[in-house]
């Protein structure tokens, strides 16, 4: 099943107010398991994912344009950036537009521009298919290596448990 196909299927069940009811209960402690199903099992399983995913999106060497600036007010997760700030892809203007689009929408969010990085920066074969493709990107293993344990540090602020 694609995953388009998966989220619609979700999106129909969820649509259902006594299954919402129910995974409400059941997300409280109100729903024992044993007065659970195993499709409702799977679903509060899938949908605690969902809701980690939306809780928080991070982006290494993304482009950061958008089509259209305002759905930017549609973004209710933190959002963190890790940018190689070489990247040629991503251009100053770009990143001011990025920073703009964020701070009008009022997310609540974070970036973090790693000197020397250029795109692909978190990629070991980066190198060779820069060789083959010639493309402008590299790999910059300090900046792999700080950006996934800043990324790793995120976390732990955001969902202490």
């Amino acid at each position: 099943m694609s995953n388009q196909a998966v989220t619609e299927f979700l999106q129909e069940l969820l649509r259902s107010e006594a299954l919402r009811e129910e995974l409400k209960q059941a997300e409280a402690g109100q729903l024992e398991k044993d007065q659970r199903s195993p499709v409702e099992d799977e679903l509060l399983r899938v949908v605690a994912n969902v809701r980690f995913y939306l809780d928080l999106m991070v982006s290494f060497h993304g482009n950061l344009d958008t089509p259209n600036p305002e759905d930017a007010k549609n973004i209710l997760g933190k959002v963190l950036v890790q940018h190689g700030a070489a990247d040629p892809h991503v251009d100053q203007e770009q990143v001011m537009a990025f920073w703009d689009e964020m701070n009008n929408a009022n997310v609540d969010w974070y970036m973090t521009a790693y000197g020397g990085a250029v795109h692909s920066f978190t990629n070991p074969a980066a190198d060779s298919l820069a060789k083959i493709f010639n493309m402008p990107i590299g790999y910059n293993k300090a900046a792999d290596e700080k950006s996934w344990s800043d990324m790793v540090q995120f976390f732990k602020t955001i969902f202490k448990s």
